[in-house]
C-alpha cells in the first residue's frame, strides 16, 4: 500500500509514518512548513502541501492507494487548517478514489458522557458551546462525511510519547518549573493514550478490507483519568518528581471547558 500521510511532522504523523514503514507499507509524507525530523523513521519521500488548496492535494493523491489525514492547526489559520482542509482532502480523496481515514478529537462531544464507559461511536457530536476547537472539529467531520462518505474518523485524544514530545508532556515539564501557575485539573477526564498505539491502529484500518472498516472509531487509552492523574503518571517518565506537579480544580481556570471526555474504545479494542 502506497499511503499519504499529511501532517507528516507532528507528533501524529510522524508515528502513523513509522508504523505504515514498519508494517511493509510505502509512505509519502506531506508537510507544510515545519522541515522534516532529522532523527527517526523517514517516510519513502516529501511532498510540500497546502492542504486547503485543491489542486495541490490532488495533485498529491497521485499514485496514492490511501491517505490519512493528521493535519491540524492550533493558530491564527485553525478554522482554514481544520475545517476547510479537511474538506478538500475528504473531496479530493473521494473524487480520485481513495480511501481516507480523518483524524478527528474526542472535543466534538460537550463532556457529559450518557454512560460510565465514555462516548460510544454512535453519540452525536455536539461540542461545548463556546469551545472554538470543538466547533472546528465537529464541523470537519461533518464537510468529511458529506465530501467522502466511506471515510473513516477516527476521534483521538490525549495522546503522549514518553519522551515529551506532546503538547500534553510539555505541558508536564513546563509546570513543574518553579513559579509556574500551570495546574492540572482534578476534575477534567480523559482516556490518554501513547501515540505509537494509535498510529498503528489507523494504518491497521486501512489493511482492513474496504467492507469492514467503521465509518466511526474511538480510539482513546484503556483509563479515563482527571488530568491530575495523567500529570502525575507521566511525570516520572519525564524525570520529574510527581510530587512538583501543581493540580486542582478547572474552576481555577477561567472559561468552560468540556468536564468528561472520556471514550468508549471498546470497539476499536475487538
Amino acid at each position: 500500500m502506497r499511503l499519504l500521510v499529511t501532517g507528516g511532522t507532528g507528533l501524529l504523523g510522524t508515528a502513523v509514518i513509522a508504523a505504515a514503514g514498519a508494517a511493509g507499507h510505502e509512505v509519502m509524507g506531506a508537510r507544510h512548513s515545519s522541515p522534516p525530523p532529522m532523527e527517526g523513521p523517514r517516510p519513502t519521500g516529501w511532498v510540500m502541501l497546502e492542504v486547503t488548496d485543491p489542486r495541490a492535494v490532488r495533485s498529491s493523491l497521485a499514485g496514492v492507494d490511501a491517505v490519512v489525514h493528521t493535519a491540524y492547526s492550533r493558530g491564527a489559520d485553525s478554522e482554514k487548517v481544520n475545517v476547510t482542509g479537511a474538506a478538500v482532502v475528504a473531496k479530493a480523496a473521494d473524487i480520485a478514489g481513495v480511501p481516507m481515514v480523518h483524524v478527528s478529537s474526542d472535543v466534538v462531544f460537550p463532556g457529559n458522557p450518557p454512560r460510565d464507559s465514555g462516548y460510544c461511536e454512535q453519540d452525536p457530536i455536539e461540542p461545548l458551546e463556546g469551545y472554538e476547537y470543538g466547533r472546528q472539529k465537529a464541523s470537519a467531520e461533518r464537510l468529511v462525511r458529506a465530501a467522502h462518505p466511506t471515510a473513516v474518523i477516527a476521534r483521538t485524544t490525549l495522546l503522549y510519547d514518553c519522551r515529551g514530545g506532546s503538547s500534553l508532556e510539555r505541558m508536564i515539564i513546563s509546570s513543574a518549573h518553579p513559579g509556574s501557575e500551570t495546574a492540572h485539573f482534578t476534575d477534567e477526564y480523559r482516556c490518554p493514550a501513547h501515540v505509537a498505539d494509535v498510529a498503528a491502529a489507523l494504518v491497521g484500518i486501512l489493511e482492513l478490507d474496504e467492507g469492514s472498516r467503521p465509518t466511526v472509531l474511538h480510539l482513546g487509552g484503556p483509563t479515563r483519568m482527571s488530568r491530575a492523574q495523567i500529570a502525575t503518571s507521566l511525570a516520572p517518565k519525564l524525570g520529574i518528581d510527581p510530587e512538583s506537579i501543581r493540580t486542582g480544580p478547572s474552576s481555577d481556570t477561567p472559561g468552560d471547558r468540556p468536564a468528561d471526555l472520556a471514550l468508549d474504545s471498546s470497539l476499536a479494542a475487538e
